[in-house]
């Protein structure tokens, strides 16, 4: 009788930390999801220019981004994206950069390939099928995007 209430006891402990998975993966799916497709707005992007000797000469703003976020298949919670930013001064009129993204826990990794300082975790952010706005976990500024097309 006692290893038969041991047993219950493990499968009801194996059940229900399922169950706690599956809730989270439901709902970092409904975030990817929803994060999946075009947007343009104020990603806070920004670029330090050097001169030719590594002299700081000034820090140029980005004033749009394009963004897209596809996931690698559907209802995935991880993916690849695309970005592209635009300047209207310094040398550079646009960037380009290349991503993979990954929900988890309800927050959205951002892992840039070849540039590391722009590493970053999208924290307190409030997200529909039409607006996307929050924070970096690198810093205090917001951003806004607004979408453009789902997938």
């Amino acid at each position: 009788m006692k290893k038969f209430f041991i047993l219950l006891a493990a499968m009801v402990s194996a059940a229900m930390s399922l169950t706690s998975c599956h809730l989270i993966h439901d709902e970092d799916m409904d975030i990817s999801y929803t994060l999946s497709g075009d947007w343009k707005g104020d990603f806070g992007m920004y670029y330090d220019y050097y001169n030719r000797h590594g002299e700081y000469v000034e820090t140029f703003d980005c004033y749009d981004t394009d963004i897209r976020f596809v996931p690698d298949y559907k209802y995935a919670t991880h993916g690849r994206g695309y970005q592209v930013d635009y300047y209207d001064f310094g040398p550079y009129k646009r960037l380009y950069h290349t991503f993979d993204w990954d929900v988890r826990n309800e927050r959205i990794y951002l892992t840039y390939h070849g540039e590391r300082e722009y590493d970053t975790v999208i924290r307190d952010y409030r997200m529909s099928s039409h607006y996307f706005e929050g924070y970096f976990s690198t810093g205090s500024d917001k951003f806004k995007l607004v979408k453009l097309n789902d997938f």
